[in-house]
C-alpha cells in the first residue's frame, strides 16, 4: 500500500499549471489510488479540487490537492 501512497503523492505534487487534459487524468490515476486504499474523504477532497480546476480556480484546486497530499502523507 505504500508504494501505492507514494504514486499518489508524487502524482499530485507533480501538477502544474498546464494542459487541463493532462491534469485531470493525473487525478483520474489518483482517484483510482485512493478507492483501492478505501479513503472516501479523500475522494471528497479530489472531487472537489476537480471541480475547481474545472471552474479555473486555481488557488482552491491547489488547497484541495495539498491536503489529500498531506492526508496520504499520514497513511504512509
Amino acid at each position: 500500500m505504500s508504494t501505492a501512497i507514494n504514486k499518489a503523492i508524487g502524482a499530485l505534487n507533480s501538477l502544474r499549471v498546464g494542459e487541463l487534459g493532462r491534469i485531470l487524468v493525473r487525478l483520474g490515476e489518483v482517484q483510482g489510488t485512493l478507492e483501492n486504499i478505501g479513503e472516501p474523504g479523500l475522494l471528497d477532497a479530489l472531487e472537489q479540487a476537480r471541480e475547481a480546476i474545472s471552474k479555473g480556480d486555481l488557488p482552491i484546486f491547489r488547497k484541495h490537492v495539498q491536503h489529500v497530499v498531506s492526508r496520504l502523507g499520514h497513511l504512509r
